[in-house]
């Protein structure tokens, strides 16, 4: 079953995971101050959904909050006059396109292995459209509507979403996964249409019809290896590989664990593939492997990983980038092993580390659009949160311009410059995609139950290595 949201909307909670509800949301009348409301964040006729006690009811839209731009990383010009109407722009409103996937359904067995962190990105991503929605809009007049579309991270179901929305919008904010994105990059560019891809292979870096975040899987997993060699008592181990099959988010784990062998010249034990169900800790163990490097699901494949291991009485270290950690709720509560053993290169500096600019305002967002997720904290926040600021200063740019339709986004994505994450995400410098390089540092982490997330900083990292990569 499809959804479809039509505004900004902020995510609930289920019990203990992180769960946001997404049904539709269509009012027949505009609703008046002080009447109920479901949805946190939803601004209508400049009213918003908020707390207030124990109840959610609508009130005026509130001010901005002071801590950060309306639009980070862009420069709000006067709006110009006579913005013409284009697809996705009806002259007061601009339309976003969102192919999501926060439901669990066992007809896609994929959406179980990413659901969550699915969860965690819309929350984060619609918590910074709310804050800009109500400091009145893109350039301080334009609303963002975004459309949200459920894809189950299935290929199929992408495809389905995006041909619902591709001529009612002018771009897509999020396609969620390296498969989906690898299905739909063809379509982007026979469309001439704008898509931001939640999946940081290297591939999308210099493609003109992407706007990518963050650094790349294979400059994160270039840098938890030369970290875990210089640091962290890997020097002169076996190294190994363990990836999804048939899964591009696998290759591209994969491929940065071969570029950094050729770089770092460790010892390699093998490669090896696995699938939605549990890894081949026999076969690991077998090719001696003291250290995995894991592009797994950290939903669905790392606690069986540990747990297989462990019944063989075998601890290798497990290395890995992001997505294969996704927070504390997949750790079992009386797991030691994990903080041994586990260890990740991520975007995103300390979850709730107020001391960092950028982290300030998203922390306060998030208690003001999406209080649950202070309760139930995924790093995976920050990444939705970050790429919602890029949108938005791509959306500042193209109005700067005066042209929101497909070619004038592509246009703005061209001369956008350097977008700023204020220290909670890397920073990017767009400008000719021929001659784009994405970020190449990272955070080190490990795994640390007690620490809100899960994850606990050891330090920032980037390799020389990762600076090589191409």
């Amino acid at each position: 079953m499809k959804r479809s949201i039509k505004t900004a909307v902020v995510l609930g909670a289920v019990g203990a995971l992180v769960l946001p509800a997404l049904p539709a949301f269509a009012a027949a009348k505009p609703p008046k101050a002080g009447q109920s409301c479901k949805k946190l964040g939803v601004v209508v006729s400049g009213l918003t959904c908020t707390a207030v006690g124990k109840k959610r009811v609508y009130v005026a839209a509130a001010a901005p909050v002071t801590t950060a731009a309306p639009a980070p990383g862009a420069t709000a010009a006067p709006t110009p006059a006579g913005l013409a109407k284009v697809p996705g722009f009806d002259g007061s409103t601009i339309r976003v396109g969102y192919l999501g996937n926060v439901s669990v359904n066992d007809q896609f067995p994929a959406s179980r292995s990413f659901a969550d962190g699915g969860k965690a990105l819309t929350a984060g991503f619609n918590a910074y459209i709310s804050r800009v929605n109500a400091a009145g809009g893109v350039a301080g007049k334009y609303k963002v509507d975004v459309d949200f579309k459920e894809t189950y991270y299935t290929p199929s179901e992408a495809v389905k979403a995006y041909a619902e929305i591709k001529n009612n919008v002018v771009m897509i904010g999020q396609i969620y996964g390296t498969p989906l994105t690898q299905t739909l990059v063809k379509s982007l560019a026979e469309d001439n249409l704008v898509g931001s891809p939640i999946s940081l292979d290297a591939a999308w870096v210099k493609n003109p019809n992407i706007l990518p975040i963050g650094a790349t899987y294979q400059g994160q997993v270039t840098n938890v290896i030369d970290w875990s060699i210089k640091e962290g008592g890997q020097a002169g181990k076996t190294f190994c590989a363990l990836s999804l099959a048939n899964n591009p988010f696998g290759d591209a784990g994969e491929e940065g664990f071969t570029f950094a062998a050729s770089k770092l010249g460790f010892k390699v034990g093998g490669k090896f593939k696995t699938s939605t169900g549990p890894a081949q800790a026999q076969q690991l163990k077998a090719a001696g492997c003291d250290v995995v490097v894991a592009t797994i699901s950290g939903e669905a494949q790392m606690p069986p990983l540990l747990s297989e291991t462990a019944k063989l009485d075998y601890f290798p270290i497990i290395l890995g980038p992001s997505p294969s950690f996704a927070s504390r709720s997949v750790i079992p509560a009386n797991s030691a092993q994990f903080g041994k053993q586990v260890f990740i290169a991520a975007d995103g500096s300390q979850w709730g580390d107020e001391s960092v600019a950028g982290m300030k305002p998203h922390m306060a967002d998030l208690r003001k659009y999406a209080p649950e997720q202070i309760g139930n904290p995924n790093p995976a926040t920050e990444w939705g949160y970050a790429q919602a600021r890029t949108v938005v200063a791509l959306l500042e740019k193209a109005v700067a311009l005066n042209d929101l339709s497909k070619a004038g986004m592509k246009t703005a994505l061209g001369s956008l410059g350097t977008v700023k994450q204020d220290g909670m995400y890397p920073d990017w410098n767009y400008g000719d995609p021929a001659s784009r390089v994405a970020p190449s540092s990272s955070f080190i982490y490990g795994v640390d139950i007690s620490t809100p997330g899960g994850l606990k900083l050891i330090k920032p990292w980037q390799s020389e290595a990762a600076k090589q990569f191409r």
